[in-house]
C-alpha cells in the first residue's frame, strides 16, 4: 500500500473521524479489483460509515447518543457502548457459509446495534439468504 493512497482516503474522511481508525495497515479497506482501498472515492459508503460511527466511536457523547439510536429504534438503551467498524462475525453465530460483515456493531450494556451503510449505492441487500420461487429474498 503506497502513502498516497492512505493520504487520498484521509482526505476524504470527516477529520474527526481519522482516530476510530486504529492501524490503517490492517484496517479491513473495501478494494477493487486491483486492490486499491475504495474510501478515497466521494460517494464511497465505506467512507460515510467511517465518517458518522468513527466520529460516534471517538466522541465524549457516544453513550448519550447511542442511548437515543437506540430508543429510537425501539431496543434498550444503555451504555457504555462499544463501537466497532468493519465487524465481521468470525464465530459464525448464525451459522451463515460465509462470516456475516457489518459497517458498525455498537455493544450496550443491554442492546447490541448491527449497522450496514449505503450512500450512492442502489438498493442493497444481504447477500446470505436466499431467493425464494417468487424471486424475493428470504
Amino acid at each position: 500500500m503506497m502513502i498516497s493512497d492512505f493520504q487520498a482516503v484521509r482526505q476524504n474522511l470527516f477529520p474527526a473521524s481519522l482516530g476510530a481508525i486504529e492501524d490503517w495497515e490492517t484496517f479491513p479497506w473495501h478494494r477493487d479489483r486491483t486492490n486499491r482501498i475504495q474510501a478515497y472515492k466521494v460517494h464511497s459508503s465505506q467512507a460515510i460509515a467511517i465518517d458518522v460511527f468513527g466520529t460516534l466511536k471517538t466522541s465524549t457523547d457516544r453513550d448519550r447518543i447511542f442511548d437515543a439510536i437506540a430508543e429510537r429504534v425501539g431496543v434498550a438503551p444503555g451504555g457504555p457502548w462499544a463501537v466497532t467498524l468493519e465487524w465481521t462475525d468470525t464465530d459464525r453465530l448464525l451459522g451463515e457459509p460465509r462470516p456475516t460483515q457489518v459497517d458498525a456493531l455498537a455493544v450496550g450494556s443491554a442492546a447490541v446495534l448491527v449497522i450496514e451503510c449505503k450512500f450512492t449505492e442502489p438498493g442493497g441487500q444481504c447477500s446470505q439468504t436466499a431467493v425464494s420461487r417468487f424471486g424475493e429474498r428470504q
